[in-house]
């Protein structure tokens, strides 16, 4: 009988995930966690995003999403704000550079650029924000389609011997290829600015 815990109630949906030793950064351990796409539950919560914006606090990657007011010159009507950590981040940056079929590859198929994401200039009054730990994205011709995952730090500590983590789905955001595209590139910029910040 293990004596490994149970996962608390609420955590989340309970995976098999593949944990891989990376070598360390800044003296610290680290490793790679690795699930079957198929494993992880489709958000239910859905945001339609026009506009898409990348900032940085705190030592967190802010990906910033926004719906435009028709017939308005960028004005937002809603923002969804998801906040991650810097290894987060080069988790999913490593998984789109190494992937089977490419997300760049996929998009470039369809002669879809990458767009230039606007600056940021002030947040609507209907904002909400939410954690992730974990980033799934696809892309179809010119849609794309990014699903955010939290993993909780209670859910974390005992994955290494368990070798399973309650993934809690958080929101799936539909956004055109390029945008997403563009996205990345600037996630690849960011982590590069603050590499020294990395932890783990």
């Amino acid at each position: 009988m293990s004596n490994i815990p149970h996962q608390r109630p609420g955590e989340g949906t309970v995976v098999d995930v593949i944990v891989t030793p990376l070598e360390s950064v800044n003296g610290l351990g680290r490793a790679s966690l690795q699930t079957q796409i198929t494993s992880l539950p489709v958000p239910n919560k859905r945001y339609s995003a026009d506009t898409a914006f990348l900032g940085y606090s705190h030592g967190y990657a802010k990906l910033l999403f926004g719906q435009e007011k028709f017939g308005s010159e960028g004005d937002l009507r809603t923002l969804l704000i998801i906040k991650l950590g810097l290894s987060w981040v080069r988790s999913f940056i490593d998984g789109v550079n190494k992937a089977e079929f490419p997300l760049r590859q996929a998009v470039a198929s369809s002669g879809v650029q990458a767009e230039t994401l606007p600056e940021f200039t002030e947040e609507p009054k209907d904002t909400v924000s939410f954690d992730a730990t974990m980033i799934v994205a696809g892309v179809n011709g010119v849609d794309g389609c990014v699903d955010f995952y939290y993993s909780s730090p209670f859910a974390l500590e005992r994955t290494a011997v368990s070798k399973k983590l309650a993934v809690d789905p958080v929101v799936r955001v539909n956004v055109r290829a390029g945008l997403l595209l563009g996205l990345v590139d600037q996630l690849e910029a960011l982590l590069e600015a603050h590499k020294d910040e990395i932890v783990n």
